[in-house]
């Protein structure tokens, strides 16, 4: 998601990159929209997993699994949304086997960039939305790139938050699913 797609957003924003991660989002809503229609993600709702945060994408299933209370037209749902549609993108950029600190790192920094353009507070006080937050400013205020030693902080923030701190590995396959997967789905 990058500065162009977010309320009040620059349409000049360069993208942000960090190693093989580009985060731009411009015309990324409709790549996600166009997935939708063809089933490439399919959206679901009443999972025990999507209660807890609000939100959750599954690469296995590419299935973008919604809270029963999930409603678009709230900022909240809507940041939820975006860090979610990042995994998502990342997953439609087929990256294999990929640093899941990284991935996280950069989802939170979308829902970070959406939350202070549209000037609300942080979803959270965890530290890993806090430098988020902070890095996030400095992109609204026009540095459109992530410095090395902004991304280092925030994936170590990740790396050591215990939800992510035992998996270091994310699968991104572009909706090639297991034959499994494909039946359970």
């Amino acid at each position: 998601m990058g500065a162009s797609t977010v309320g009040g957003g620059r349409r000049d924003a360069a993208p942000l990159y960090r190693g093989r991660v580009a985060v731009t989002g411009w015309g990324a809503g409709s790549r996600y929209a166009e997935a939708i229609r063809r089933d490439d993600i399919v959206i679901r709702t009443r999972t025990p997993r999507a209660r807890l945060s609000g939100a959750v994408y599954d690469v296995n299933y590419d299935s973008l699994e919604l809270s029963p209370q999930f409603a678009i037209g709230n900022w909240r749902d809507q940041a939820f949304f975006i860090h979610e549609c990042t995994h998502a993108h990342l997953d439609m950029r087929n990256l294999g086997a990929h640093s899941a600190h990284l991935d996280e790192a950069v989802a939170y920094l979308a829902e970070a960039v959406f939350v202070e353009a549209s000037g609300q507070r942080p979803l959270g006080t965890e530290t890993i939305r806090v430098v988020a937050h902070e890095i996030a400013r400095r992109v609204l205020a026009g540095t459109y790139y992530v410095p090395a030693a902004d991304s280092t902080r925030l994936v170590r923030e990740v790396a050591t938050h215990p939800l992510y701190a035992g998996t270091t590995v994310y699968r991104s396959n572009r909706f090639n699913r297991t034959w499994i997967h494909t039946i359970l789905r």
